[in-house]
């Protein structure tokens, strides 16, 4: 079951919410995701070649990379993409979380939500760094999430991007949302 798929619930509320902020006028459209099979279908009939599926690690919302593997074990159009949150679980863990996630589950690149976190913070904070510097060093790219859900908009603030850019001249960078 995907995040947001059992009606009346928050969770499906949002997913709801979500789907008509990305232009839908059909509120049940966005029911078809509701298990893999679906999506690939809906996917493939729409053209589409390859999906990312994202992991969450934030003190509101974790979908774990575990999670994330298991959905796109068998699936070569699905690419999953780790999570980590350094200050949730502090350095060491974050590093290692980040080898197992890319060189163990096969993950393609790491999810990181400053904005989500507690506090809010922008994404140079010193405490992003040694994921930044795991990602260069390991060459997979670091992907931000930003957007209109992020509970403080100014954490969405793209100078800061401008200058994990600069510290991290190697570092492939997706911001998204």
């Amino acid at each position: 079951e995907f995040y947001g798929s059992t009606p009346g619930t928050a969770g499906y509320d949002t997913a709801k919410w979500l789907h008509r902020r990305t232009g839908s006028r059909i509120d049940d459209h966005f029911r078809a995701s509701f298990t893999v099979d679906g999506y690939l279908d809906e996917s493939r009939h729409s053209g589409i070649t390859h999906a990312v599926v994202v992991g969450r690690d934030t003190p509101g919302l974790t979908v774990s990379n575990d999670r994330i593997a298991e959905l796109t074990r068998g699936h070569a159009e699905l690419i999953g993409l780790g999570s980590v949150d350094p200050q949730t679980h502090g350095t060491a863990a974050t590093l290692a979380e980040i080898e197992r996630s890319i060189g163990v589950l096969g993950q393609k690149a790491i999810n990181l939500e400053p904005g989500f976190g507690a506090p809010a913070l922008h994404a140079d904070d010193p405490v992003f760094q040694p994921v930044y510097d795991a990602c260069q060093v390991l060459d997979v790219p670091v992907c931000l999430m930003f957007g209109p859900t992020t509970p403080d908009l100014a954490c969405n603030d793209p100078a800061a991007v401008g200058r994990v850019a600069r510290a991290f001249p190697r570092l492939k960078i997706v911001c998204y949302h």
